[in-house]
């Protein structure tokens, strides 16, 4: 590693990556080292396996105050690119292309909800919906902010298991989409709509009380 750093300040990096490279097939925990490649692959422009190296030094110090911020920014920087080329792979009718630059975007950002809903999208346009309940599934449990997206995802699983006759999922959503929007109308009907079929019935509020009633009067039997 010593002799890698003093390559790396003399600017030959070619032996600089060779001395780090067999400092981690002789000790694949270095740190320095992966800090010494990390270096070298920036300098090269070499932004993928730059990000790999930041990887493989935050899985052994999640908070490395010197790997943690390089890795956020390059992160960001690489997913964007990829969503811009997603978005304009999909609105030049190419899905096959969005579909590859989103997958990439989950490589560098698995829990990125943005790539699960664009994805799965995609998947339910192309009538495939056993993909697209993965990608849904995936952004509703990673999405915290953003209600309008989530009550587009709800309707979307909703429908696909009302589709597929699976009812008590299908309500299940549906009444998860009107704790988002208890106004929408077409919401409510298709709860009931799901109600009816399954024999559910809403009672009365009061039957809830009668058993903790210490007597029960005429009108509550």
């Amino acid at each position: 590693v010593g002799r890698g750093y003093v390559s790396l300040l003399l600017g030959d990096l070619s032996t600089a990556e060779d001395s780090f490279q067999t400092s981690l097939r002789e000790l694949p925990e270095m740190t320095p080292a992966r800090v010494g490649l990390a270096q070298i692959h920036a300098a090269r422009g070499e932004k993928e396996t730059e990000f790999l190296q930041y990887r493989e030094i935050l899985k052994r110090d999640p908070e490395d105050r010197w790997a943690r911020p390089r890795f956020e920014a390059l992160r960001e920087t690489l997913t964007r690119g990829l969503f811009e080329e997603a978005a304009a792979a999909d609105g030049a009718g190419r899905p096959e292309e969005a579909r590859t630059a989103l997958l990439k975007v989950l490589f560098y950002d698995p829990d990125s909800p943005g790539a699960h809903f664009d994805l799965g999208r995609i998947y339910l346009r192309e009538d495939d919906v056993e993909n697209a309940l993965v990608h849904f599934e995936a952004f509703l449990e990673k999405d915290t902010g953003d209600d309008e997206r989530r009550k587009a995802v709800l309707r979307d699983i909703a429908e696909i298991h009302l589709r597929r006759q699976e009812f008590g999922q299908s309500l299940d959503r549906y009444e998860k989409l009107r704790e988002l929007d208890p106004s929408d109308q077409d919401v409510l009907g298709r709860i009931e709509e799901l109600k009816t079929r399954l024999g559910i019935y809403e009672l009365p509020s009061q039957y809830g009380s009668i058993p903790a009633l210490e007597a029960v009067a005429r009108e509550d039997l």
